[in-house]
């Protein structure tokens, strides 16, 4: 298999309130209770499982509107904890983007409003049993003449739904086509912790602000931009080194390659120190120690990445230092450092062209990728001195 298949997310609103509710207990089918999974379940899956219980149960308020004899009626989400702003777009009242987490009730909101619409989408994410829940809700409603753009987001939103085998919900069923309220929910094994989880998401909401707020060419007023509370950041405890680091996907990656002095097992390349602080130090492969919590990332993992980027390497190079630059869309900042194979007397190549790094994947040699040509994938001795990027566990 290539790439990972990506997790998407959903579930309907009745399984979110019993999710939710702390006097019940949830069971599988085989009626087992929550407790009894838990020791059950590989102890890893089970510590991941533990975040995606909110330490605030999410509340919801019950919306009705009456539109002839008829009366329609949805659960809008109520969130209770003060959140921390991610992005932000825009300080007008008229037209505005902000993505919020709500760490404490493991939800993510996108609040946007364009001209006469008022765009709102919520994740929520929960536990029950062994499995991970995710709910999706669009809550948009729309001005008199956008009858048209109401259609298109309610069949964006169930194509995806069904696409990522999600249960779909249709609220209100308002005709014509004026206000959504719809509701896609999906149970599956969690690849991640909850808070990871919904920077990820995060992350993929921002791009949507970004897609309607395109500035005009030289106009920097009401940029967006990332608060500093969720700029992410590893400390390497070690040495109290730090390091930038940025969700891509489902993982969050170090976004500069690790400098952690080794002794003999590390080096410099041409033994300059200023080239370990421009792009990280050089290790053999028997050396890797990722920080606490971080590891390794597998071959299918950097394949993920050349996945996203559609195959375009350009989009994973940094913007200098290449002698083909490239755009760093995902913000790895991927520096063309070169490598160094002891084999061939210690002799340092390839800065400015091209940056290899270790995998963690091992088949009677371990394997390495390098990043200007995803599809160069080779083993190499253990001795070979390259670089190292840590994703999180």
């Amino acid at each position: 298999m290539r790439v990972l298949d990506k997790i998407k997310i959903c579930l309907c609103a009745g399984l979110l309130f019993l999710a939710c509710s702390n006097d019940q207990d949830k069971k599988v089918a085989s009626g087992y209770t929550e407790e009894q999974n838990a020791g059950r379940l590989d102890p890893v899956l089970a510590e991941r499982l533990k975040t995606w219980e909110p330490e605030v149960p999410v509340d919801s308020t019950k919306r009705s509107v009456t539109i002839d004899t008829l009366t329609f009626s949805w659960y809008e989400i109520e969130f209770m904890t003060q959140p921390e702003t991610y992005f932000q777009y825009g300080d007008t009242a008229s037209e505005f983007c902000t993505v919020k987490i709500y760490g404490q009730e493991n939800g993510v909101r996108l609040d946007m409003r364009l001209s006469e619409t008022a765009y709102v989408y919520t994740e929520i994410l929960m536990r029950d049993s062994a499995k991970a829940i995710a709910v999706d809700r669009l809550d948009n409603t729309y001005g008199e003449d956008e009858n048209e753009s109401c259609a298109k987001d309610f069949t964006a939103f169930s194509e995806e739904c069904e696409d990522n085998g999600g249960t779909f919900d249709d609220s209100t069923r308002f005709a014509p086509c004026t206000v959504l309220h719809l509701v896609c929910t999906r149970k599956f094994t969690p690849q991640v912790n909850a808070g990871l989880f919904l920077k990820s998401s995060a992350a993929e909401l921002q791009k949507r602000c970004e897609d309607k707020f395109s500035p005009a060419q030289g106009d920097t007023s009401g940029t967006g931009h990332k608060t500093t509370a969720w700029d992410s950041v590893l400390t390497d405890e070690r040495d109290g080194k730090t390091y930038k680091a940025v969700v891509v996907g489902d993982l969050n990656w170090m976004a500069e390659n690790l400098n952690y002095d080794a002794g003999s097992a590390s080096a410099c390349y041409d033994d300059d120190e200023s080239n370990c602080e421009k792009y990280g130090r050089l290790y053999t492969w028997d050396s890797l120690i990722c920080p606490t919590g971080w590891r390794l990332p597998t071959v299918e993992e950097y394949r993920a990445l050349e996945e996203l980027a559609e195959e375009d390497i350009s989009r994973l190079k940094s913007t200098s230092d290449w002698e083909n630059p490239g755009t760093d869309e995902f913000g790895l900042n991927f520096l063309p450092g070169g490598m160094c194979r002891p084999q061939d007397d210690s002799t340092y190549h390839g800065m400015g062209q091209n940056v290899c790094l270790w995998t963690g994947d091992y088949m009677g040699m371990p394997f390495a990728v390098n990043i200007d040509n995803m599809g160069d994938l080779w083993t190499q001795s253990k001795a070979t001195f390259l670089y190292v990027r840590c994703v999180q566990d």
